[in-house]
């Protein structure tokens, strides 16, 4: 279609990078310096928050005591026990006075 020909000729003339496009860009890319470069520093590289530091999460009680939680996916606890240490009373005659 001619008139969309038209349209992208334009479109490109406005952005083509002339002396003046060209001049302004690098006004505006220039490093700040002064005031100006205080009120625009910024401390953290990214717009994101900080990470967490990684903890190591809660095993659940439920989980670890019957097997079974009623929660399911919803709970906010860690269901993997098999990394769980067991207590080292736990094999001794007599077990565990808190059943762990």
């Amino acid at each position: 279609d001619p008139e969309d020909v038209k349209r992208w000729r334009d479109q490109r003339r406005a952005r083509w990078p002339s002396r003046a496009r060209l001049a302004r860009d690098a006004e505006a890319n220039a490093p700040k310096t002064g005031l100006a470069a205080l009120a625009a520093y910024d401390s953290e590289e990214s717009d994101e928050p900080p990470a967490k530091k990684h903890q190591p999460a809660k095993v659940c009680l439920a989980m670890l005591h019957g097997g079974r939680c009623r929660r399911g996916a919803a709970c906010p606890y860690s269901h993997d026990v098999a990394n769980v240490p067991i207590c080292k009373f736990f094999t001794e005659p007599g077990g565990c006075r808190r059943g762990r």
